[in-house]
């Protein structure tokens, strides 16, 4: 699904699709308005407002961002890339965290 750019403020960001709504939580592309691929800028849909507008929060600077540039769903949501290292270091950190947390001691009272 593409759509456009309707109205910019700060991070925020309204764009109009014709067909049919991204899903809350859908990653948007923008088009680089040079064609450079490494100037793409990443949206994510906080909210749909009607039938055809949806609201996006920029994952970067929104500077020089223009009001009708094209709009492309990705089709899911943010995702990035994680390595197997980074992934073990991860859980490791967990596991370690997991193990400093100390339990608190159980007393029992002997009644008379």
């Amino acid at each position: 699904m593409t759509g456009t750019i309707k109205q910019i403020i700060g991070p925020v960001v309204d764009v109009e699709f014709t067909d049919n709504l991204p899903a809350i939580f859908h990653a948007l592309e923008v088009e680089s308005p040079t064609g450079e691929p490494r100037a793409r800028l990443v949206l994510e849909v906080q909210q749909h407002l009607s039938g055809r507008l949806v609201r996006a929060v920029a994952m970067s600077s929104t500077d020089g961002l223009q009001r009708g540039a094209k709009v492309t769903d990705t089709g899911g949501p943010i995702t990035v890339l994680v390595r197997q290292k980074q992934k073990n270091a991860c859980l490791y950190t967990d596991l370690l965290r997991a193990s400093q947390i100390s339990q608190p001691k159980l007393k029992f009272w002997k009644l008379v």
